[in-house]
């Protein structure tokens, strides 16, 4: 077999739990199980990987050369209560959430579930975006929770993503609140065909009542449901709306507003409103426990981030993740706020501390509240700006929730993974924060070769 190039059985080992995980290597092998340590590679090469398979009785030692990457089966980590988190992107395109704690002129400091505080340099900040976060009721698809129906074929359960390949359903048991918040991330190919079920009840093992959001090509339907099933019978609400954005993309966020005391319901993508309908008889909240999402062909469809979140009906304040709209350019010793309320503020120096803004402006200095700030684009060094030198080792780590962090691969044990980058210095990360790690980054050669997410 190809894999015995690299693979070097050794003496058994004490091992401490670990994710499940798959590798996959450029010869279209993979093998699962867990990975345990590294052990110093030769001279000029990345450490190799102690990795324990549960179908083979020794811990085996591979080399990193001809690793595409390691997949995790791990869920998200979720940042505690309501509030709001700071998205930091980076200027090689690496994106880190966290709660900021501190900005001065040297660094920005974020609070992460996942490696406590970590420090970042601020010349290599390209922007700072405040996000609010509601206080979650439910968060997933998580290992089961959500039933799929048939059981084989049409929907399955894939790392932290419900896919579909076929006709089916997948359902789950969820607690409506009078206002709510539903959210999915949705990848789609070749057309979208797809119906959302919400405020539905169980009535012999299927939905009954609630409503239809249907979707397809560029047509969205909203129907109330009278009976069982995937149609359920019923009527149609309001007019049926034609979006383009299901026709030019084939990924975006969906999310739902509904209010059921009223009967108003709002349709947002990618952060924007797109349709409102009224419903003058709703449905109870309190009589409603499940959603589900239902094909009726062969569509090809992932769906991901799944949020249940309480809303107060304010749509003048809608918190979203989708980047605001591009403000003028900004001279390079100015730095820009954007606040939630549209407002737009130029400063000369930031600092951040206590969870309060502190930015001298040509009126004076003023102090924002962090929570109030959208976005915040920090001014661009003199002369070119610093970008991450490549090393030996250097990995690619990707949230569940979104997201990434490059560094260069030093220390893994005890489930804990240690990582150095000129971004952040060094740092130990909970291996549980990553859906997959991509090895080889520097090397092209491998790109074309490293497995798909998905179908």
């Amino acid at each position: 077999m190809k894999m015995l190039l690299f693979l070097t059985l050794l003496a058994h080992g004490s091992v401490s739990a670990a994710p499940n995980a798959t590798l996959f290597f450029a010869d279209e092998q993979k093998i699962t199980g867990f990975p345990s340590h590294l052990q110093k590679g030769a001279a000029g090469e990345p450490p190799e990987i102690v990795w324990i398979a549960p179908a083979i009785n020794e811990p085996m030692l591979l080399k990193q050369a001809k690793m595409l990457e390691m997949r995790l089966d791990t869920p998200p980590l979720q940042l505690e209560g309501g509030g709001h988190y700071a998205q930091l992107t980076l200027n090689n395109g690496d994106t880190v959430r966290g709660e900021l704690t501190l900005l001065d002129d040297a660094s920005v400091t974020v609070l992460t579930p996942f490696a406590g505080e970590l420090k970042f340099r601020r010349d290599m900040v390209d922007n700072l975006r405040i996000i609010q976060r509601p206080t979650l009721l439910y968060s997933g698809p998580k290992d089961g929770d959500w039933k799929l129906n048939p059981a084989e074929g049409g929907w399955a359960l894939q790392g932290n993503s419900l896919v579909s390949s076929g006709q089916g359903t997948a359902s789950v048991d969820i607690k409506y609140p009078e206002r709510f918040r539903l959210g999915v991330d949705l990848e789609w190919k070749t057309g979208l065909r797809f119906h959302i079920l919400f405020l539905c009840n169980e009535e012999k093992d299927e939905a009954g009542g609630g409503y239809d959001l249907f979707f397809q090509e560029h047509y969205v339907y909203l129907r109330k449901r009278e009976g069982t099933g995937i149609r359920g019978g019923g009527g149609f609400i309001g007019p049926t709306a034609s979006l383009s954005e299901f026709s030019d993309k084939e990924k975006l966020r969906l999310e739902l507003l509904v209010d059921t005391r009223t009967g108003f319901m709002s349709l947002l993508l990618d952060g924007r409103t797109m349709q409102e309908w009224t419903d003058p008889t709703p449905p109870a909240a309190d009589n409603a426990n499940r959603l589900q999402f239902a094909t009726d062909d062969a569509q090809q469809l992932r769906v991901s981030r799944i949020s249940m979140s309480p809303w107060d009906g304010n749509m003048e304040a809608l918190a979203t993740e989708s980047p605001p709209a591009k403000t003028a350019e900004v001279a390079e010793n100015i730095q820009q706020i954007v606040l939630r309320n549209g407002d737009i503020v130029q400063a000369e120096t930031l600092k951040v501390a206590s969870g309060s803004l502190a930015a001298k402006t040509v009126h004076g200095e003023i102090k924002i509240p962090v929570e109030r700030m959208r976005t915040l684009t920090f001014k661009k060094p003199s002369g070119n700006s610093p970008t991450p030198k490549k090393m030996l080792g250097d990995v690619r780590a990707w949230f569940p929730e979104g997201g990434r962090m490059t560094f260069r691969l030093d220390d893994l044990k005890d489930g804990k993974i240690t990582g150095y980058s000129q971004q952040f210095g060094t740092a130990e990360f909970d291996l549980t924060a990553f859906e997959r790690i991509e090895m080889n980054i520097g090397n092209l050669e491998l790109e074309q070769q490293r497995p798909k997410i998905g179908w």
